[in-house]
């Protein structure tokens, strides 16, 4: 009779498919000295700090409870969890609850901005990098500038502090990039953005007169038809700083969360 072969050791008279020492037996809950040398090697196997850990922190849950609400953006319509809402903008809590049954009107806000916001309040991520292909990279990186700017904006509008700070970090995070040297083909238009739709004492407003005094040359003040109270903050800021290249990386420079309220990079854990 043919000898038979076993898949999991040797038998009698058997040939056995693996070569080596018989593999160590384990007894149901006795962790053997070789059990634990496994389990330290299995822990450890190469690669293992490369293996993506999908999990997030319950922090950064979000809640989808309760109904929806209805936001029209100038040809647009976006459909946002009520809860999501009204956790990140007091000015769309406050309209929704006086008329709860109505869609949000907000038409002069731009519709790329506001997909962008809709998308934030979900994921706590700018989704703004131009992919590969189409247009030139220039062309799609002078419209992610555009973009951010507007979504700064309507930041302000909906007294979103979080969104703010999060789009001001784009935008400090662009400039150290490959791609900054972009902005330069529409800072003036960034300017113009920012300084018609924020308050005096915006810090997005003190980001674009330190970029303008730290990096910008000579040629780039061609353009005439900049905001005069931009100009004059761009002069307060040559006066207060002598050297140039001297944009702050603190963390939190630009940041509007103020000293009573923890950073969002702190809270989302």
């Amino acid at each position: 009779m043919a000898s038979s072969r076993s898949l999991f050791g040797p038998s009698t008279g058997a040939a056995s498919i693996f070569s080596g020492p018989t593999p160590p037996q384990y007894k149901l809950g006795v962790k053997s000295d070789a059990f634990s040398t496994a389990l330290a090697a299995a822990s450890s196997f190469p690669g293992a700090q490369h293996v993506h850990d999908p999990r997030l922190p319950l922090s950064r849950d979000v809640d989808t409870s309760g109904g929806v609400v209805t936001c029209r953006v100038d040809s647009a319509t976006f459909i946002v969890h009520r809860a999501v809402l009204d956790k990140s903008s007091e000015f769309l809590k406050t309209l929704a609850s006086l008329d709860s049954e109505s869609a949000l009107l907000l038409p002069h806000q731009n519709t790329e901005a506001f997909a962008l916001y809709s998308k934030w309040l979900y994921t706590s991520a700018i989704i703004s990098t131009p992919k590969d292909g189409g247009d030139s990279s220039t062309s799609k990186d002078t419209a992610e500038w555009k973009v951010l700017a507007k979504a700064y904006v309507l930041g302000e509008e909906l007294i979103d502090v979080d969104f703010k700070d999060t789009v001001i970090d784009a935008l400090r995070a662009k400039f150290k990039s490959k791609e900054g040297g972009t902005v330069w083909e529409v800072a003036a238009d960034l300017v113009r953005i920012i300084y018609g739709g924020t308050s005096a004492d915006s810090t997005a407003r003190r980001f674009m007169a330190d970029l303008y005094h730290g990096y910008a040359l000579a040629s780039t003040f061609e353009e005439r038809s900049l905001p005069s109270d931009f100009l004059f903050d761009l002069a307060r800021v040559g006066l207060t700083r002598v050297l140039k290249n001297q944009m702050s990386c603190a963390r939190c420079e630009y940041h509007e969360h103020g000293a009573d309220k923890a950073c969002y990079l702190d809270r989302r854990g």
